[in-house]
């Protein structure tokens, strides 16, 4: 295995232990509609680990991204409308935002719903930096 591969190997490996340690429903920012009820993110979301790990697992090897995000979205149904991401670089945001938007996810109910949670990214030598 060559050495870009162990780092992406490595990395994915990381990205996948913070999202499993994530708690499975952030604590509701302050700024949110109280109008929308709150879901969890395993709850509408089955494969959000898996999936964000495999959309996301080449963005960390190859911008050695660190730190945490904050992603909250809007959840009506099988569709996700509003996806707000803050912490890290704009472009991070963006290629963090469109992994969002294409999780497979069902609130299993015809009211939105908002999902909030954060993803922790750390460094090649594998400690945390920040999580969830």
């Amino acid at each position: 295995m060559n050495r870009s591969s162990q780092h992406l190997l490595r990395s994915c490996t990381t990205l996948a232990a913070l999202l499993a340690a994530m708690g499975s429903q952030a604590a509701p920012s302050p700024d949110a509609s109280q109008s929308l009820s709150r879901m969890a993110l395993r709850e509408a979301c089955k494969d959000a680990d898996g999936e964000l790990q495999r959309a996301l697992g080449t963005l960390v090897a190859q911008r050695g991204l660190e730190g945490a995000m904050r992603i909250e979205m809007e959840l009506q149904g099988n569709r996700i409308g509003a996806v707000s991401v803050s912490g890290g670089a704009p472009v991070d945001q963006h290629d963090v935002r469109r992994a969002v938007r294409r999780l497979n996810c069902d609130s299993g109910r015809a009211e939105r719903q908002t999902v909030s949670f954060e993803i922790g990214f750390v460094g090649d030598e594998g400690t945390r930096r920040a999580g969830g």
